[in-house]
């Protein structure tokens, strides 16, 4: 069963999925602006829903609704879109960083 961590600094918090103690993923979250810097997670458990679940959680544990980081790269983009898909009063969130 995977387990989430969380390691605090003085700037963001780690939130670290373990699986048999070991990390397999991992995301910092940034509190001033809502958003993940950026997000990790180990080639063997990508594309199965674990960065998904890792957002979910962050979304949950700090009672915020997350949004696309300005820097954004092409697995990241494709990620928002996904994440987005159905919701779109929320699209704006990800094009009015995006330039394509």
């Amino acid at each position: 069963k995977i387990k989430i961590e969380k390691v605090k600094t003085k700037y963001y918090i780690r939130y670290q999925s373990l699986l048999n103690d070991n990390i397999i993923a991992d995301a910092d979250f940034f509190p001033n602006d809502n958003s993940v810097s950026s997000i990790y997670v180990d080639s063997p458990y990508r594309r199965k829903g674990l960065a998904s679940f890792m957002y979910n959680t962050i979304e949950k544990d700090q009672k915020v609704s997350l949004q696309p980081s300005q820097d954004l790269l092409p697995d990241g983009r494709r990620f928002w879109e996904n994440r987005l898909k159905g919701k779109p009063e929320k699209m704006g969130l990800l094009y009015r960083w995006l330039r394509f």
